[in-house]
């Protein structure tokens, strides 16, 4: 092998293995080495040093290349630049669009390996993306984790609400925020109708007004023993109810301190950044750090145009369309989950919190359009606004007040 070869070394990630093969040139033709497919653990990393070395690859004369799948990639890069190897991350949408366009002659059965290696061997402007900031990439994972938290919260509500309406379905006309902490702890010591019936009213009545600093007092108690007593709820299989609904209701309770408690913690984060993002209607501190940890590769390109945002978060339209048929235009959802989430809960708030964001929303509804709709109309206007405060730097200026500006 000649001392002056330059290899590039292409690796496909993957959750519990990865595969990699090294690419050469010679005379002008592209030559592979046959292909190894190593563990994600500590041996596999052993496996693939062993591949590289007897091919005589070194830190000097190699360049390695994967994409940014998922968090599968994370540990291996972070191997491999302490090991003095340079690594080049891409974007799975850059090498889909070489796969696409930029590169000829690709064949349908090329492992992704081959494909990673000729994009860093032949690319133009490839721009490798980054480590994140430290406190952005926590950011990123705590606001994830929080939704993520959040999703199990709202399964586990209609599991409980399932099973006290079969027991209970009076019990929502006394207590209409079931999971409020006055009901949640009245459930857990008492889930049953039948027990509710058999409770001391006195002590029912200071249990109440304790939980509730005294909101709830002996009419709650009335209401809600009167209810049970002659509740139309099945009798059948109690046991089997009552401890689901402990268990549910001890479920929901946990859960709700470990989101407020990332809550607080996404709080501290996002006041370190010092965003002008917290400036506007809608924007809460999760809002606003789910922005940040997700955007921050996109940031990095520094796109002009807000739609590319909305593409990024899978707000942008897409068209059926087949022959003479064109469907309906429905956004596309191809983009990050986390980040579109994050932006049309924002958009819900804004069209209530700000008469220019409500303003749009209401002439959407004045034209028969869905609620979901008018909502999508929101998030285009707020995306837009995001957009120009991330590039900026600069404040909110409420919409109604530009628009009269100009």
């Amino acid at each position: 092998m000649n001392c002056n070869t330059q290899f590039f070394v292409g690796i496909d990630i993957g959750k519990n293995f990865h595969v990699a093969c090294i690419l050469t040139e010679s005379s002008g033709k592209f030559i592979y080495t046959p292909h190894l497919t190593f563990s994600s653990k500590r041996s596999g990393y052993d496996k693939f040093s062993a591949y590289l070395a007897g091919h005589s690859v070194t830190l000097e004369n190699s360049i390695l290349g994967l994409e940014a799948t998922g968090h599968y990639w994370y540990t291996l890069v972070q191997k491999l630049r302490n090991d003095g190897f340079t690594v080049i991350v891409l974007n799975p949408l850059q090498v889909q669009s070489y796969r696409n366009d930029k590169i000829r002659r690709i064949k349908t059965d090329d492992r992704d390996c081959e494909l990673i290696a000729k994009v860093i061997k032949i690319g133009e402007n490839i721009t490798p993306m980054k480590d994140p900031d430290n406190d952005l990439f926590v950011l990123k994972q705590l606001t994830r984790f929080r939704w993520d938290l959040v999703r199990d919260l709202s399964s586990l509500k209609l599991q409980t609400l399932s099973v006290l309406e079969t027991t209970f379905p009076e019990y929502k006309e006394v207590f209409k925020d079931v999971f409020g902490k006055t009901s949640i702890e009245l459930l857990l010591d008492s889930p049953l109708p039948t027990d509710i019936a058999a409770l001391d009213l006195e002590k029912l009545t200071r249990q109440l007004s304790k939980t509730s600093r005294k909101y709830f007092g002996g009419k709650t108690a009335e209401a809600i023993q009167t209810k049970a007593a002659d509740t139309f709820g099945l009798k059948l299989g109690t046991d089997a109810f009552s401890l689901q609904i402990k268990f549910l209701l001890s479920q929901i309770k946990q859960l709700q301190e470990q989101i407020d408690y990332l809550e607080k913690e996404i709080k501290k984060l996002v006041l370190k950044q010092n965003t002008k993002l917290l400036t506007i209607p809608g924007i809460s501190y999760v809002t606003c750090g789910t922005i940040l940890g997700e955007t921050v590769d996109f940031r990095k390109k520094n796109e002009k145009d807000y739609r590319s945002l909305l593409a990024f978060a899978g707000l942008d339209v897409a068209i059926r369309q087949s022959g003479m048929y064109v469907g309906k235009d429905k956004m596309s959802k191809r983009g990050n989950p986390y980040l579109r989430l994050a932006l049309m809960q924002a958009s819900l708030s804004a069209a209530h919190a700000d008469p220019g964001f409500k303003k749009i929303y209401e002439k959407q509804k004045s034209l028969g359009k869905h609620y979901k709709v008018a909502l999508s109309h929101v998030a285009d206007k707020l995306t837009a606004v995001i957009h120009a405060v991330l590039r900026t730097g600069n404040p909110y200026i409420p919409i109604l007040k530009y628009q009269k500006k100009k």
